[in-house]
């Protein structure tokens, strides 16, 4: 009977949670094997991204026949194996653009020139604009291409008419002062209500819309926007922002929209001029190729200037320069 206890209680002693030790282990193997599988995913996603679009076009059918993508073999990245369409097959820089799958002739086009960040420009404008975009009567809108700024027709024209008011040029010039910062293209558009317009100045509501957008446009070039970045755009009703039905959607309708594209605006080409103390030979050779150029009507006219120059022009004389050749010769 002693014997018995004495046993009993060395069998109760040992340890019953052995099994955790190896489930613990295969707990920390099975971790480990994951998390390098999910490494080497990683690191593979790109290369079978790549492969399985260019899978995709090489196998998609080309909607013109015998066209689509074609080679020896299939990619396995993105980059070029040669750089023959870059640079060509000497020291010349190769021209004309690349051709893609399906295309039979491609136009050459020059790479434009991207301006002033347009989320820059519109951090500016709301500041300098956030009283009136409180009050509603101004917004301004960033759609990735053009940073639109909104003006209701009230703030710059007349019910009916367009000649600015006084205020037009106050609000014009903070605007301005974060254009002219800038030298991205900008297109002034008019845009009115469905009301009818008819008058002795306005025939419809085109002729209304595409003047308060010229007016707005020389408004600006007089505060020093350079001219070939302007534009001018008018819509009339055919462009509502709102229902026409409503007088509060008829009164959204009504205005000018300043719109700042993303691409810069190409600096003008100054045309080669005479110097200021030109030679008689150098002026009867500028009129001898004067008279070689192409007109209308066979007509080339050379007209002297009081001051010296000349101006050739396909077009009739008219009589102040008639007057002018004349004072010329004299």
């Amino acid at each position: 009977m002693y014997r018995y206890r004495e046993r009993h209680q060395q069998m109760d002693q040992e340890p019953l949670d052995r099994w955790l030790v190896s489930y613990a282990d295969y707990v920390t193997l099975m971790f480990a094997l994951f998390v390098v599988l999910y490494s080497l995913a990683i690191a593979k996603e790109e290369k079978f991204k790549t492969i399985s679009t260019t899978l995709s076009q090489v196998f998609e059918k080309a909607s013109v026949p015998e066209s689509g993508v074609k080679g020896p073999d299939v990619l396995t990245d993105n980059k070029p194996r040669s750089d023959y369409q870059k640079f060509g097959s000497s020291l010349e820089t190769a021209t004309g653009p690349e051709l893609v799958a399906d295309a039979k002739e491609q136009n050459v086009q020059k790479e434009p020139q991207f301006g002033n960040p347009l989320v820059s420009l519109q951090e500016q404008l709301t500041q300098s604009l956030a009283n009136l975009i409180e009050q509603g009567v101004a917004k301004v809108e960033n759609d990735e291409d053009w940073l639109t700024i909104q003006l209701n027709s009230g703030l710059l024209f007349p019910s009916g008419s367009a000649v600015q008011t006084s205020s037009a040029s106050v609000l014009l010039k903070e605007i301005v002062g974060v254009l002219n910062q800038t030298n991205n293209i900008v297109r002034v558009r008019g845009y009115t209500d469905n009301q009818p317009m008819s008058n002795e100045i306005f025939p419809s509501n085109w002729e209304l819309s595409m003047a308060r957008a010229t007016a707005i446009l020389r408004e600006l070039q007089s505060l020093g926007v350079k001219p070939e970045r302007l534009a001018a755009e008018g819509y009339g009703e055919f462009a509502p922002f709102a229902d026409n039905s409503t007088e509060q959607g008829r009164a959204e309708n009504r205005k000018v929209v300043i719109a700042i594209s993303k691409f810069a605006a190409r600096p003008l080409k100054t045309q080669s001029q005479l110097p200021s103390e030109a030679t008689p030979a150098e002026l009867q050779q500028v009129l001898q190729q004067a008279t070689t150029l192409p007109a209308e009507d066979g007509t080339i006219h050379v007209i002297r200037l009081p001051h010296g120059g000349i101006r050739i022009t396909s077009a009739p004389p008219a009589p102040a320069d008639n007057k002018e050749h004349k004072d010329g010769n004299n």
